[in-house]
């Protein structure tokens, strides 16, 4: 009972996120760029998440977190109600990395949700969101191992 607990602290829930939709969990080339992860992780201000993260982009415009960060960013703009900023920083993740459960299904249904507030293009919209959720479906489905298992097992 107390693993629930511990998970429901917003700092201890996304570093596992960070880990669950990774192939190869990312590394921080310093310190100091750890930290300012860790910054970021531990932010439940979304206008703060969104300002840090475009600084970290700044600082670290190669670092391998930038996938994390930018669904971190995706889920922010959502608390803030702003649907074309969040598919924006949602499609960017996913250009990172296009494995990431979380970001295809919250693109998937932030698009139909927000399909009347975008453009004219909506149609094209709402089929790269049903793309999206059947893409999410097969990584879902997909024979996933987890990090104690052997690759060739």
């Amino acid at each position: 009972m107390l693993a629930f607990r511990t998970l429901s602290l917003p700092c201890l829930q996304a570093q596992l996120d960070m880990v669950v939709f990774e192939r190869h969990p990312p590394q921080a080339r310093s310190r100091e760029e750890l930290n300012a992860v860790l910054d970021i992780v531990q932010t439940t201000d979304a206008r703060k998440i969104v300002s840090l993260c475009t600084a970290f982009r700044k600082q670290f415009p190669t670092s391998e977190f930038l996938g994390q960060l930018y669904r971190m960013e995706m889920h922010a703009y959502g608390t803030l109600n702003d649907a074309h900023k969040m598919i924006e920083a949602g499609q960017k993740a996913l250009e990172l990395n296009s494995h990431d459960v979380d970001a295809l299904l919250t693109l998937a249904s932030t698009i139909p949700n927000g399909a009347h507030n975008l453009s004219a293009e909506s149609t094209a919209l709402l089929d790269k969101a049903e793309g999206y959720a059947r893409q999410a479906l097969e990584e879902i489905d997909g024979p996933n191992a987890t990090r104690g298992v052997p690759l060739d097992k």
